[in-house]
């Protein structure tokens, strides 16, 4: 979860940063309405990178599945959204389809373990 957190926030930063960068880098041309989003979408992510490490480092064992949950959903959310988004096929989007994937895989994977770590404990 932290290493998801911290990409969030890193692209959170950027996109805020320098938004028509980031939409060049997508193959997404800028508006003032584009660039408005981006600077939304740009709180939304630093708000769930912290929330994440918030969440992974002090949450309680049934919290923090359900903030996994949530992850995973994102995850493989934003990779579906990324590759089926306007614009061109970027090097960056590809980036964003595939480390999405991965993490999304990731948690599906650890969120069964984790829950039976839990079980056991208990």
């Amino acid at each position: 979860m932290v290493l998801a957190a911290i990409i969030f926030l890193i692209n959170g930063v950027a996109l805020l940063i320098r938004p028509a960068d980031c939409m060049d880098a997508l193959g997404i041309a800028i508006s003032p309405e584009l660039q408005w989003l981006c600077h939304m979408t740009a709180l939304v992510l630093v708000a769930l990178g912290i929330h994440q490490v918030t969440t992974s480092r002090h949450a309680a064992d049934p919290a923090f599945k359900r903030a996994a949950i949530m992850s995973l959903l994102i995850e493989f959310g934003f990779a579906g959204i990324a590759y089926s988004g306007p614009g061109e096929a970027t090097t960056l989007r590809w980036l964003i389809v595939v480390i999405s994937s991965l993490l999304g895989l990731l948690y599906a994977i650890t969120l069964p373990i984790k829950s039976i770590g839990i079980q056991e404990e208990s």
